[in-house]
């Protein structure tokens, strides 16, 4: 039997399958780079939107006795931005902090009879990445304060 017939062919496919194996292996570790980038980008936005948060809801136990958390319309009701002065930027990310609803008094009855009385504020916090827009985090806050 002759087999001088099939070495050419067999050669020319295990070659084909090993070119496609080599090229599979490196769009695998093109797109687990890829993967690593965004995840390492939107951890950073959102690091910079947990600490944004905790700024303004510092700012808003601040704000029993004054008037320092500071919105652009000058009064914090919905739909106005907080100002966060230096902290509008933080890390690789841009940050902002907009009212979700005008600050809510509650009162309540606490033990003993006596009166409590909350302030309920409510906030969409958003970190972009100054790099690439697409890459954003979004938090919304409630967040309830005695006085």
């Amino acid at each position: 039997m002759n087999k001088d017939g099939f070495v050419l062919p067999t050669t020319l496919i295990l070659s084909l399958v090993s070119v496609g194996l080599v090229m599979a292996l490196c769009y695998l570790s093109n797109s687990g780079s890829y993967i690593s980038y965004s995840s390492k980008k939107y951890t950073s936005s959102l690091e910079a939107a947990r600490g944004a948060a905790e700024f303004v809801m510092k700012q808003a136990e601040w704000d029993e006795g004054g008037d320092i958390l500071q919105c652009s319309g000058g009064s914090c009701n919905q739909g106005e931005y907080v100002d966060l002065g230096d902290y509008s930027s933080i890390g690789n990310s841009n940050v902002t902090v907009e009212m979700l609803s005008d600050p809510l008094e509650k009162k309540m009855s606490c033990e003993g009879g006596a009166d409590c009385f909350f302030m309920i504020y409510s906030f969409r916090i958003t970190a972009v990445d100054k790099d690439d827009s697409s890459k954003r985090a979004v938090i919304e806050v409630v967040y309830e304060l005695e006085q």
